[in-house]
């Protein structure tokens, strides 16, 4: 029995003397920089941030290995890095880990991390304007699956932004306004959903030297003459420029000339009401005032004397055959006595008549004359004046509107900025 108790002490014993020799031990280690499923934009000697800390019998213990960072693009197979600057790739999977040892030899191994780095952005953007076309090029980042444009201010009925696959690397756009200063933000993107670095912007000015577009993409020529820039053709807008608000249908007309080309008419005694709603014209160009009319009319050589001339001054500018110069060269009906037009100035005065008339709902007077409606002016009746060019003169009659019955065109100016 004596035996028995002799053998169990040491037993005892040993088993205090190995807690003793093996006391427990806690380490935490906690990765901070870059954190869990982070993209890293710059990939330049990123250096990574982590803490560590182990607790021996309750105390904690300031001294500790760390055995580097172990890092690469297989989870399964990192490799030992020699320092925490490390030169990164564009648009890889990096996963990382520190591993820390003690005094004792044991190790301890943090969790895996995985972070991304921003693939490269598209290169050689270029950009050039057609016939109120904006033309994109560049040349696709190798690991991107799209490119994203964003425009500021929002294109006409474009979406915002605009995507474009890999490898199609052009783009045309044609709801840019007159004049407009567009920014131009685009980025690569990849499978993942991350973006490239940096977000860029490329600023581009619509400016338009021989033709703009309105609100509904109807293309139209223009012309500078003195300082004033001109439509060559007759509005066809049926929306604000302004608020793309429809111009109620009431107050405009659309018919189809013998000549198969489509003209607009807008109404002429209610042409006050269509005004307050908004801007017909293209964005940037306005109707034309009374003043305007006259600033061209003396350019153009008019004397002084006939400027202001109303209504039945039908000679109005017709010793300096004035109207001769702004009509078309075709598409006048011949008049005895009366030399045909030159459209000297690019005018293009063309005769597409009005609609209406004394018989109304009818196109009246094609081929011999055009007439064009001007803003009311500032008066208590806030008259309304229109400019008539006829077949019989080379005279630019200067009338005001009176009849309830007739669809005039309109042709819209901008000034020149100085």
């Amino acid at each position: 029995m004596k035996t028995l108790k002799w053998l169990v002490l040491p037993l005892l014993l040993m088993g205090v003397w190995s807690c003793e020799k093996d006391p427990e031990t806690i380490i935490e280690i906690e990765l901070i920089f870059p954190k869990m499923d982070q993209l890293l934009q710059d990939t330049l000697k990123q250096k990574f941030v982590y803490t560590a800390r182990m607790m021996k019998d309750g105390n904690e213990v300031k001294k500790i290995f760390f055995d580097h960072i172990w890092m690469g693009t297989d989870p399964d197979n990192l490799m030992k890095q020699s320092g925490d600057l490390i030169d990164l790739e564009s648009g890889r999977t990096y996963y990382w880990q520190v591993k820390a040892t003690l005094d004792s030899g044991r190790e301890f191994v943090s969790e895996v991390r995985r972070f991304y780095t921003a693939l490269p952005n598209v290169t050689k953007l270029q950009t050039s304007t057609g016939n109120m076309t904006l033309n994109i090029t560049w040349e696709d980042s190798p690991l991107m699956r799209y490119v994203e444009f964003t425009f500021s201010p929002e294109l006409l009925e474009e979406p915002n932004p605009i995507r474009v696959e890999k490898g199609v690397e052009s783009l045309v756009l044609n709801g840019l306004s007159n004049y407009v200063e567009y920014d131009i933000h685009y980025q690569a993107i990849d499978a993942l959903g991350h973006i490239s670095l940096p977000d860029s912007t490329w600023d581009v000015a619509f400016d338009p030297s021989v033709s703009i577009q309105d609100i509904d993409k109807n293309v139209y020529n223009i012309v500078t003459i003195g300082k004033q820039i001109w439509m060559r053709e007759n509005l066809k807008a049926t929306r604000y420029s302004d608020s793309r608000e429809p111009i109620p249908a009431k107050y405009h007309t659309a018919v189809t000339t013998p000549s198969g080309n489509k003209e607009r008419y807008y109404d002429a005694y209610r042409f006050g009401e269509l005004m307050e709603l908004g801007n017909p014209c293209p964005c940037g160009f306005r109707v034309p005032t009374d003043e305007d009319f006259i600033e061209l009319e003396r350019y153009i050589q008019m004397s002084e004397e006939d400027l202001y001339l109303m209504e039945y001054h039908r000679d109005r500018g017709a010793e300096q055959q004035v109207a001769r110069y702004l009509k078309s060269e075709e598409g006048w009906k011949a008049y005895e006595g009366v030399e045909s037009g030159v459209d000297f100035y690019g005018f293009n005065v063309y005769p597409v008549g009005f609609y209406g008339g004394p018989n109304a709902n009818q196109l009246v007077g094609y081929g011999e004359t055009a007439v064009y409606l001007t803003q009311p002016l500032n008066d208590e009746y806030g008259t309304i004046l229109f400019r008539e060019f006829s077949y019989k003169d080379n005279a630019i009659e200067r009338w005001r509107v009176a009849t309830r019955t007739s669809d005039y065109s309109i042709r819209c100016v901008k000034d020149v900025e100085e």
